[in-house]
């Protein structure tokens, strides 16, 4: 019997497997390419564009369609009524309106066809100084202005238009409301009040130095001390309605102490000694 013969296997050899693969790398060198390095020109980074698929919400967030916020009424604001708008009306056949700053010719044309339903040949526009646009609106010949005018007027009336304030100051103050009296159910105060700076108040009493002993011989005058609030005219009006005598000047002084003297020079009917006899000064 024959002995089992043993599996060789063929070693491959080396110089056949490097030839082998140098043939795969020459006829593969087209089909390899080399990775270029992109050269940046910008130093800001910008985040790539990805695929943004629209949003498929369960429900609409606005229940109700946005309205057009720059429709005829918004547009037309109201007409002008000064006295050269008058001279257009009756001149050029022209209407002048006050207009949204943000409509346009066009718009305006097809606002003034959809308020009133009348055909305009041109407008014109201009922006006043105070911010507000004002629009020259040209009627065909088909059309008397003036008698559009008298229409619109009645229009107005029954459309109150609102004037939308410039505000020129950074400030916000709170506006002004109705401010209705009260109407107690009581008085709160049971007395009316007293004027407190009254003939007996301004006139304090009257100075018996002997400097003013000398004033009332010598000048007619005589020297109170009063009320430091009171002024010349208070003075005057006391000296009448307490003495009943007539004054023809005034004039007051500061002491150092804080108190204030009124020299008060007596008309020439009024002898100032026997005024001081009478109020009991001598």
């Amino acid at each position: 019997m024959a002995p089992p013969t043993k599996a060789t296997s063929k070693k491959p050899d080396a110089k056949a497997q490097a030839v082998k693969a140098a043939k795969a790398v020459k006829s593969g060198a087209s089909s390899i390419k080399k990775k270029t390095k992109k050269i940046r020109t910008s130093v800001t980074f910008h985040r790539p564009k990805t695929l943004n698929k629209p949003g498929e919400p369960k429900y609409p967030r606005i229940s109700a369609p946005p309205r057009n916020k720059l429709d005829h009424y918004q547009i037309l604001k109201y007409p002008l009524t000064t006295e050269s708008a008058m001279k257009k009306i009756e001149d050029n056949n022209t209407l002048v309106f006050i207009v949204d700053i943000r409509a346009d010719k066009k718009k305006i044309k097809a606002a003034v066809k959809k308020m009133y339903d009348i055909q305009t040949k041109k407008v014109n526009t201009l922006i006043r100084p105070d911010g507000t646009k004002k629009a020259y609106v040209r009627l065909t010949p088909d059309y008397d202005a003036l008698d559009v005018a008298n229409k619109i007027v009645w229009i107005q009336l029954l459309v109150l238009t609102v004037v939308e304030q410039i505000r020129t100051s950074v400030t916000f103050h709170r506006p002004k409301t109705l401010n209705k009296p009260g109407e107690p159910k009581y008085p709160r105060i049971s007395a009316p009040p007293r004027n407190k700076l009254d003939h007996y108040q301004i006139l304090k009493y009257p100075l018996t130095t002997e400097s003013a002993m000398k004033k009332i011989e010598d000048n007619n005058t005589l020297v109170f001390i009063v009320d430091i609030r009171a002024d010349k005219k208070k003075i005057k009006a006391a000296v009448k309605k307490m003495y009943d005598i007539q004054t023809k000047k005034v004039n007051t002084l500061i002491r150092p102490d804080g108190t204030k003297k009124a020299y008060v020079r007596l008309t020439p009917d009024y002898d100032a000694l026997d005024v001081a006899n009478k109020i009991g000064i001598i």
